[in-house]
């Protein structure tokens, strides 16, 4: 192999060594592995770049990033995250201490110095602090308990043109310490209707520590998912109907209307942190219609002057039925009726095989569609049974209407069907 050979090999394998990795150890540390929500989206990092690990609020971590053997002062890190949360500078970057091209970029910082993706790439600290999501990530569908979440922070490191490696951490939230909220004593779980009450639930929410010392509290915040709120002190309190002993209670919410609604729980602590949770509420409605009624006793045409006479006055309610079991039998019952009449139909056999799966399946997403919103739909007694064998209470005792009614309309559609391809039997 010639000179010429030999020099453009080396020049090759000098410009690898350039270019590529250093193969440096890079690790990322974290101050916790597992926080609670945040009370507020926007934090003020001048502030939190100012306190210790053990004095950041317990919705926050600092990550810090080292790079083995590189060379001081002219590493830098390149930082992303996937997953709720968000990322903030560890820097003292309010209005009067910004620097570097962070400042350059970000004199709308301010004291929310949130590091966006556009703005992540100009941050190139060895430090950085995640911020936990706040409350607001919490399912709008709460039949089902919310059991947290992970993130996941990376981290590269990088000397001028070398990669040195790459680290990351998983973090944690929602996984520890918890607060369960209660709506007339229910918490909701399994219940996709939500808990059926009047227009004044009482709320009361239980914390559980889960052995988390937590910070002092600020305040239990309450709202109706109707777009009322209110915050009440932390203080042992009890609802009613229901043998709990509450953490913080609400009694007094009043709703405007009927429907379907997630009510929500905050417990604020003083350091920024918080607890959340949710509970589907389904208000139900009335016409007050009273009535007075004055009664005389004993009951003559015409009375005399000194006969003595009895009065009675009742106030009485004639409000027209809204009976719960009626609408609960009437919508199992007709849907059922109608399920069963196009399976018969689809079957029979004048019908065409190829279309009865189509015919069938639309058929069962419509009734579903339907009734699912008036009386948790089932068209299916052992789909009930199953359910509410789980749930107890409240669900056992409504189980017998979930058993009558597919019966009797799947009966009816029976002898429907019967009538209508009596020629097609014989």
């Amino acid at each position: 192999m010639g000179w010429a050979h030999r020099l453009f090999f080396v020049v090759l394998l000098v410009d690898a060594l350039l270019a590529g990795p250093l193969g440096a150890a890079v690790r990322v540390t974290a101050s916790r592995t597992e926080t609670l929500y945040a009370a507020d989206a926007m934090p003020d990092c001048a502030k939190l770049s100012k306190l210790a690990d053990d004095g950041l609020p317990l919705s926050i971590v600092r990550l810090r990033a080292e790079a083995d053997g590189a060379p001081a002062g002219q590493t830098t890190f390149r930082w992303s995250a996937s997953g709720p949360g968000l990322l903030v500078a560890d820097l003292d970057i309010g209005p009067a201490g910004q620097s570097g091209a962070v400042a350059g970029l970000c004199a709308e910082f301010g004291d929310a110095c949130v590091l966006t993706p556009e703005k992540l790439p100009f941050y190139t600290k060895s430090s950085i602090l995640w911020v936990a999501p706040t409350c607001d990530i919490l399912p709008k569908t709460p039949f089902k308990p919310f059991r947290g979440g992970v993130s996941r922070v990376a981290v590269q490191a990088v000397t001028g043109a070398r990669k040195l490696g790459r680290a990351s951490v998983k973090l944690g939230f929602g996984h520890t310490a918890s607060i369960t909220l209660f709506a007339d004593g229910a918490d909701g779980v399994g219940n996709r209707g939500g808990i059926p009450s009047d227009i004044n639930p009482q709320f009361g929410a239980v914390v559980n520590p889960n052995g988390v010392t937590l910070p002092a509290p600020n305040k239990f915040e309450f709202g109706t998912g109707a777009g009322e709120s209110s915050s009440v002190d932390a203080g042992a309190c009890t609802t009613t109907g229901s043998n709990l002993v509450f953490d913080a209670c609400k009694l007094d919410f009043l709703y405007k209307t009927a429907g379907k609604f997630v009510a929500t729980v905050a417990e604020k602590f003083m350091d920024g942190s918080a607890l959340c949770d949710s509970v589907g509420v389904r208000i139900l409605s009335a016409t007050i219609i009273p009535r007075l009624v004055v009664e005389l006793t004993p009951k003559r045409a015409t009375f005399a002057s000194g006969d003595s006479v009895n009065l009675r006055v009742r106030l009485l309610n004639a409000s027209p039925r809204v009976g719960g079991s009626g609408i609960l039998l009437i919508g199992e019952g007709v849907l059922t009726f109608i399920f069963l009449t196009v399976i018969l139909g689809a079957t029979a056999r004048a019908a065409s095989a190829a279309q009865a799966g189509m015919a069938i399946g639309l058929t069962l997403t419509l009734v579903h569609l339907i009734g699912i919103p008036i009386t948790n739909l089932s068209v299916n007694p052992a789909r009930s049974t199953g359910p509410a064998l789980f749930v107890g209470g409240w669900a056992l005792e409504q189980l017998w209407l979930f058993w009558v009614a597919p019966i009797a309309g799947a009966a009816a559609a029976g002898a429907l069907s019967r009538f209508l391809y009596a020629e097609e039997a014989a």
